[in-house]
């Protein structure tokens, strides 16, 4: 439920305040929509000591104009989709490199898996 109250008096600005039942409705285990497009950028970018965020967000930029998909703050999608492969240990993060936790063999079974899924 949300509710209301007002800050510094009854001619103050309105600013919701969360319950409960408001925080729950979050969804839980949602897998980030750009995280197979990054994981692809990291393997194409082929580098061996992994690459940097900067270049996984130039190439997921290119990937997504190339299929002419446009999404509001790439940017902030990409850096979720990262953290999200970093936690679940699908990509593996040493000093702001980033390559995969998988290897070649396991990368082509789970793009296989993710065109036919």
């Amino acid at each position: 439920m949300l509710f209301l109250k007002t800050i510094g008096g009854s001619q103050g600005k309105f600013c919701p305040k969360t319950t409960e039942s408001n925080s729950s409705m979050k969804r839980s285990g949602h897998q980030p929509r750009l995280l197979t497009a990054v994981m692809e950028a990291i393997a194409n970018l082929k580098d061996g000591k992994g690459s940097t965020q900067k270049r996984i967000i130039d190439q997921v930029q290119c990937l997504l104009n190339s299929k002419n998909v446009s999404l509001r703050n790439v940017t902030v999608h990409i850096r979720k989709a990262l953290k999200h492969g970093v936690e679940s240990g699908l990509i593996k993060q040493k000093g702001g490199k980033f390559k995969l936790g998988l290897d070649t063999k396991d990368y082509a079974i789970f793009k296989s898996f993710q065109k036919n899924g």
